[in-house]
């Protein structure tokens, strides 16, 4: 994927509404971008349905977008590694926010990404559960990657370049959202 064109409509990013009640320190994200998704699946006219590979419970209304959370706490609707499995069904759209590169454990499972302690092994399981979103992703629907710009120890850390990355020849990137210190990739299957 063309860095150029993200760069491009990064500076023409939509801002999120920013609608407090998270916390940065926990990598939760706006509730706002939740919301944005659900309206954009409804306008759309896509499936209904929406899959979190890496959800907690929830924290925003999803209206009548039926939601399924995958992830490895309790609170979520499956208990599964999203890096190497996938739902048997289709979703209008993905919401894609995994635990951040050197975070603090979100789980006590082997499989948690915030766990993983090598830079490329990170990058690959990202590109293996970003695949799992290309396979389940219906026709039209989109994913709605969030992450943003930190320092984990000695490396700065750009989920931005990770999510392209994991994209490329899967899905074509249409518009940025941001909401700061979060960016927002929606891209399209191809």
């Amino acid at each position: 994927m063309n860095p150029r064109t993200y760069y491009e409509l990064r500076r023409e990013a939509r801002k999120v509404p920013d609608e407090g009640g998270y916390s940065l320190q926990d990598a939760e994200m706006n509730p706002g971008i939740i919301r944005m998704v659900v309206a954009k699946v409804v306008d759309e006219d896509l499936l209904r349905k929406m899959w979190e590979p890496f959800g907690k419970p929830p924290h925003a209304d999803v209206g009548d977008v039926e939601r399924l959370s995958y992830g490895l706490m309790s609170g979520c609707d499956v208990i599964a590694d999203a890096t190497s499995s996938a739902p048997n069904e289709e979703f209008g759209c993905v919401v894609f926010h995994p635990p951040y590169f050197g975070s603090a454990p979100q789980s006590e499972s082997g499989a948690d990404l915030s766990l993983v302690g090598e830079w490329v092994d990170y990058c690959d399981a990202v590109a293996r559960a970003m695949k799992n979103v290309w396979k389940v992703l219906a026709r039209r629907g989109f994913v709605a990657a969030v992450g943003r710009d930190y320092r984990a120890g000695c490396r700065r850390v750009r989920l931005d370049m990770v999510y392209l990355d994991a994209m490329d020849g899967m899905m074509d990137l249409e518009e940025v959202w941001v909401s700061e210190p979060d960016v927002v990739l929606i891209a399209r299957k191809i």
